[in-house]
């Protein structure tokens, strides 16, 4: 388990972290809390609709090129990405 909390130091800052933090804990809650369960039952089909899916597979073609692009110009380069 140390193994494990220090290689996520190690990728992640503490802001990182935290914000991963409480979106875990926000959703845990939310789970257990009639409500929420009512707005996931309503929300996860619109997700899911044919329409909704082609629109964000667009968007991430649309960054997959923007990046290729900078890359090709010289203005992003791989040690850019945090890993």
């Amino acid at each position: 388990m140390a193994e494990l909390i220090s290689k996520l130091g190690e990728i992640f800052n503490n802001r990182e972290l935290a914000a991963g933090f409480w979106i875990i804990v926000v959703f845990l809650l939310s789970v257990f809390s009639k409500n929420f369960r009512k707005f996931y039952k309503d929300v996860f089909p619109i997700l899911l609709r044919k329409n909704i899916i082609i629109a964000f597979l667009i968007v991430i073609f649309y960054y997959c090129i923007a990046i290729r692009i900078l890359f090709i110009f010289g203005f992003w380069e791989l040690n850019l990405l945090k890993v």
